[in-house]
């Protein structure tokens, strides 16, 4: 994460570093992805079925965000937004199929995230401090809330994503190239 893969087009992603984000976030640095500890990660190449549980203690985000605002607004519409996740976990089965020389993903049962505490803190929002605090502690409140009320959705729509992703990629890889040693 911390270097990238030219080979499969995968960028540096700690720090993930974005000059714009979304249209409305700029400066966007967050921390702490490659610092994932491995519970369990397991691949058999007889059952083609691979096993990963992740969790990442601590991954942080700060960005600057700029939005439109009218003029009767009690909002600045620019400022700045930390947020800090902490916890992270992620468990994964993928159960993989060889199709047309290529390794395919076939299935993805089980699937599971959770944070143990997200904190969001979003400055200069309005002109009012107090107000800033609430929105932030709202914000808190309502992902954690979200994630584990809408677990099945969150893990049906990454599996696809995951799926499609993935399957795109391999099936320009033959199976040969990726288990042939490579010499140096």
């Amino acid at each position: 994460m911390q270097n990238g893969d030219s080979t499969f087009g995968i960028p540096v992603l700690d720090p993930f570093i974005a000059d714009k984000l979304f249209g409305f976030l700029s400066n966007v640095n967050v921390t702490g992805l490659s610092a994932y500890e491995v519970n369990d990660a397991d691949f058999s190449i007889f059952t083609l079925k691979f096993n990963l549980d992740l969790n990442w203690p601590l991954i942080t985000a700060r960005a600057n965000y700029s939005i439109k605002n009218n003029k009767n607004a009690k909002i600045n519409g620019k400022g700045g937004i930390d947020v800090a996740v902490q916890d992270f976990k992620f468990k994964i089965v993928i159960n993989f199929k060889i199709e047309n020389g290529h390794i395919q993903i076939n299935e993805i049962k089980p699937m599971n995230i959770a944070l143990g505490a997200f904190d969001f803190h979003v400055l200069d929002l309005y002109k009012d401090d107090k107000k800033n605090a609430e929105l932030s502690k709202m914000i808190s409140d309502m992902v954690l809330k979200l994630i584990n009320e809408n677990q099945n959705v969150i893990t049906n729509t990454s599996i696809n994503i995951i799926t499609a992703i993935f399957n795109k990629l391999m099936s320009k890889v033959n199976l040969g190239n990726l288990i042939k040693p490579k010499l140096i």
